[in-house]
């Protein structure tokens, strides 16, 4: 388009500003010379064309200027400087606002994208000019128009992008006629059958409307109200709720559509005798009645809407406004903003008060800020009404907790109760639309990170972040957030957080912004961070075609049985998840904290599913949270280390049988599990990538687990000269009760239970060495010192894995053992001929290989997933395999008194740990 068939659109424009128009309109030509759009036409057709569909609109001076300039910062040498110098800081303004960020403006910064960030941008700008807005839907207005130039895939990610940001952008700012164009130019990309048959429907519907005006203004002219009723005209409707009704109820194919008509008044009293009228003359659909006159739409839209129903049975939409009210619903925002007296956007957009703490929060994380733009700014919406007949919209989905800060605002921030419809609620409870909602309130602030769970809002979450980050200091926030995030770890057996490299994860800190751990704990501590999040950037989930499959999980948790505002949480979750439970169990009350109860549950869910449930039960006040696999996934494991764990007595017995003494057997144990402890490492390092950190003072940590182990062995041994393997095994396994009751014993609890554990292991002791036929003295003592040293070994190595924050890096570990237990291994090879270990040498290293190291690391695994203490009453199992294997490859078997003893001894055992760990079934 030339300048002077551009300027014959100009004509209600004072020669000064056409001339401005034109001195824009030749920098543009001049600046986009050469270029060319997809479809071979000059690219300065398109800033001309927008600036054309803004003329349109009613743009003033400015905003025409700043359209056809609107490209030139992005695309040409013109620089913004430029524009200012020769047009003013408000053109300059604009153009800046609808220049899109590029790769450079967001170097370095992982979590950023160009899209969403330039959205940022123009909504920033939104509350102080809202002409940005309007001159970026024109652009994509016109882009959409020509996207026939594109390439298909191009032209797709266009239209998708269109519907998921701008159509709901213009809905937002009431602009309804170019909403309804950017949708069918989206969806006849999109889905061009779909658009078909809804252009087929819209053609029949607008058939019928003609009809029905008639049939309808005839029923009114008689009516007093009639003579200010300026015009009755068809509305059709938004090409979304089209789609809904055909898809839904086959409108278009019944020749029955549903027809919205405007009726125009003349005021606004008029509007409510128009709406009297229609009441009169015709019976109206209940609950259809909606007063937008007094309580506006969320995008500022005013108008009386009620659905009649004509005497053949039609229903028919009305909707009542004056010529301002339907101007402004056609048109928007663009109906005011480009008046030189215009009000602050803030004035009829309530919602834009949102954006300054929704970009605020969101900094450095574009992912976030887009979908709290998604939810609380452009999705739809209810209407919540608090005290003095206030009203606030919200988003649909918005929780109790929500609607308090909605309404409220700071003040929220001391509530101590939420009240909905008169009755007290939970603060995660979804509000419904026209729900009525007020608190209570505290003296001082109540607000606890908790509640960033209970809100869905991006408003309220950023309310409730703010008051957390003053609340709580520099030392106290990293504590906070470095707890919440090992946590997580903890839940996921992915050890402590101490174990990792912050050099190894370096990538992962980039995308999440984060420059060190330090602020990665401050982030999650403010709320700004998930810890979820930080660990899916530190372990990126692999991902697998059953990473949604429904998997069966043990729950355990606690809670105060006084505190029944957490009761009533508890409760709700336990309702929302109520579907996959298989299962629930109460656990005894602990004699030491009567007041706390101990939950089991068994569910089926997926890995998201059981995390959201372990959020959701912390959230609502749980202590204790702790999720488990069934037992039975890990039987092949638990039954392997059983297995290995019985045969290792019976194949140490069967070689000093054959040739080998504990020494050499002793030795070469020590040697062959320093080699096999270093093969191991080697490949778990090569296995991790040098993520794991090192481990300082490695071999002093090493020291005491490696010489409990050399003593443990040597006993062992020893007893095994003179023991049967499944008696050596009974006296071991005391180990079951011993260790519960030493750890019930340093807590001051339950004293009556280790009295009896240590009862039953002297009686049980006193009949086995007074058995008929059976004296093993020297044997017993050895047993009993291996006992004592096992239960030394594990509160030991216990300690140490605890002190030194040792879970993953348990490998590490084992090997400094390793090294160490090589190291005596060489010394008492050295104190003894070579010949002595030689005999059945190759046989030992596969004793040493299948019935310690490979159990050892089983149990290593299967510690990961399961905790000990719900585990260990199978290791009893050990003692009759081990019965059986002596019989079948030693030929030894002990007298029947002795084999009973055994047998009360186990039963003894059993009973005791069943009696303290009894279930009640709720």
């Amino acid at each position: 388009m030339t300048w002077a068939a551009f300027s014959r659109l100009l004509s209600a424009f004072p020669a000064k500003d056409r001339e401005r128009i034109r001195s824009a309109f030749e920098l543009a030509e001049q600046a986009h010379r050469g270029q060319q759009r997809k479809s071979g036409e000059p690219y300065v057709h398109h800033p001309i064309a927008v600036a054309t569909i803004l003329v349109g609109m009613g743009a003033d001076t400015d905003t025409i200027v700043a359209a056809l300039l609107h490209d030139t910062i992005e695309d040409t040498p013109v620089t913004l400087e430029q524009v200012r110098s020769q047009f003013g800081d408000a053109v300059a303004r604009l153009v800046d606002g609808v220049t899109k960020l590029c790769h450079e403006d967001l170097e370095g910064r992982a979590t950023l994208d160009e899209k969403i960030e330039t959205l940022r941008k123009m909504f920033s700008a939104l509350q102080d000019d809202v002409r940005i807005m309007v001159i970026k839907l024109a652009d994509r207005l016109h882009n959409m128009q020509t996207a026939e130039f594109l390439a298909p895939e191009k032209r797709r990610m266009l239209a998708e992008e269109t519907r998921e940001s701008y159509v709901k952008i213009a809905d937002r700012l009431c602009m309804q006629d170019l909403r309804d164009e950017l949708e069918a130019l989206c969806l006849d990309i999109i889905d061009p059958e779909l658009f078909r048959q809804l252009q087929i429907a819209r053609d029949s519907i607008d058939e019928s409307a003609a009809s029905l005006i008639a049939m309808v203004d005839g029923g009114m002219e008689n009516h007093p109200a009639y003579g200010d009723l300026l015009e009755i005209i068809h509305e059709p409707r938004p090409w979304e709720t089209l789609a809904s009704q055909l898809q839904r109820s086959g409108y278009a194919a019944s020749g029955a559509p549903p027809i919205a008509l405007v009726f125009v008044c003349r005021d606004r009293d008029t509007c409510y005798r128009i709406m009297g009228t229609l009441h009169e003359r015709w019976k109206r659909e209940v609950m259809s009645f909606q007063d937008f006159i007094n309580a506006p739409q969320v995008n500022g839209y005013r108008g009386l809407h009620t659905t009649i129903i004509l005497g053949d049975g039609t229903r028919v939409r009305c909707k009542i406004r004056t010529p301002e009210m339907h101007l402004y619903a056609r048109k928007g925002v663009a109906t005011r903003c480009f008046d030189s007296a215009a009000k602050s956007i803030l004035d009829y957009l309530s919602w834009a008060e949102q954006i300054s703490p929704l970009t605020e929060q969101t900094r450095d994380r574009s992912q976030e800020f887009w979908d709290s733009l998604q939810s609380d700014i452009l999705g739809e919406s209810i209407v919540v009404h608090g005290p003095a007949d206030q009203a606030v919209y919200l988003p649909t989905g918005a929780t109790a907790l929500d609607g308090a800060f909605y309404l409220f605002r700071s003040e929220a921030l001391r509530t101590r109760a939420i009240l909905v419809n008169g009755q007290e609620v939970p603060f995660a409870q979804p509000l419904h639309h026209a729900d009525a909602l007020t608190i209570t309130l505290a003296p001082e602030p109540t607000v606890q990170r908790e509640w960033l769970a209970w809100v869905h809002t991006g408003f309220s979450t950023a309310q409730i972040r703010a008051a957390i980050a003053l609340s709580v200091s520099a030392d106290d926030k990293l504590l906070l957030g470095k707890t919440l995030l090992q946590r997580i770890l903890s839940d996921r057996r992915r050890g402590f957080i101490e174990e990792f490299a912050e050099s190894s994860i370096r990538d992962s800190l980039q995308r999440l912004g984060m420059r060190s751990m330090d602020d990665v704990y401050a982030a999650i501590a403010d709320g700004r961070l998930d810890p979820a999040t930080a660990y899916d950037a530190m372990f990126p989930p692999a991902r697998t075609r059953n990473e949604e499959a429904r998997s069966p999980y043990i729950v355990r948790f606690s809670y105060d049985m006084n505190d029944l505002a957490a009761l009533t949480r508890i409760m709700e979750v336990y309702k929302k998840y109520s579907s996959h439970i298989r299962g629930a169990r109460a656990l005894p009350v602990p004699p030491h904290n009567p007041r706390k109860l101990s939950i089991r549950l068994r569910y089926f869910l997926t890995a998201q599913e059981q995390r959201s449930l372990l959020t959701d039960l912390r959230a609502a006040g749980a202590g204790n949270v702790a999720v488990v696999e069934r037992i039975e996934r890990l039987f092949p494991l638990l039954l392997t280390v059983i297995l290995l764990w019985a045969l290792n007595p019976v194949a140490a017995k069967w070689l000093m049988l054959h040739g080998s003494t504990p020494l050499s057997l002793l030795t070469l144990r020590l040697l062959v599990t320093s080699v096999l402890s270093a093969l191991f490492f080697g490949v778990w390092r090569i296995w991790t990538r040098s993520t794991v950190g090192s481990l300082r003072s490695a071999y002093r940590i090493a020291l005491l687990p490696a010489l409990l182990t050399f003593a443990l062995a040597t006993f062992t041994y020893h007893a095994l000269e003179s023991m049967a393997p499944s008696a050596h095994l009974t006296i071991l396994r005391f180990n079951v009760l011993l260790l519960p009751a030493l750890a019930l014993l340093l807590r001051k609890f339950s004293l009556r239970i280790a009295l009896a554990s240590i009862v039953i292991f002297l009686v049980s002791t006193v009949l086995l060495m007074w058995s008929p036929g059976y004296a093993p003295y020297v044997g017993f003592g050895f047993s009993l010192l291996s006992l004592l040293t096992y239960v030394l070994y594990s509160l030991a190595v216990e300690s140490t894995l605890q002190k030194h924050k040792i879970e993953v890096r348990y490998p590490l570990l084992l090997f400094y053992t390793g090294l160490i237990l090589g190291i005596i291994g060489s010394v008492l090879a050295l104190l003894q001929p070579f010949a002595a270990l030689l005999p059945n040498f190759w046989l030992v290293c596969l004793y040493v290989a299948a019935c310690v190291f490979i159990p050892h690391t089983c149990f290593y695994a299967l510690l990961k997933r399961q905790p000990f203490r719900y585990v260990t009453d199978l290791f009893l199992l050990e003692i009759p395999i081990a019965a059986v294997a002596e019989y079948a490859f030693l030929g030894l078997h002990l007298s029947l008194i002795s084999y009973l003893l055994i047998g009360a001894a186990l039963l003894g055992i059993l009973l005791l740990r069943l009696r303290h760990y009894s279930r009640l079934v709720i």
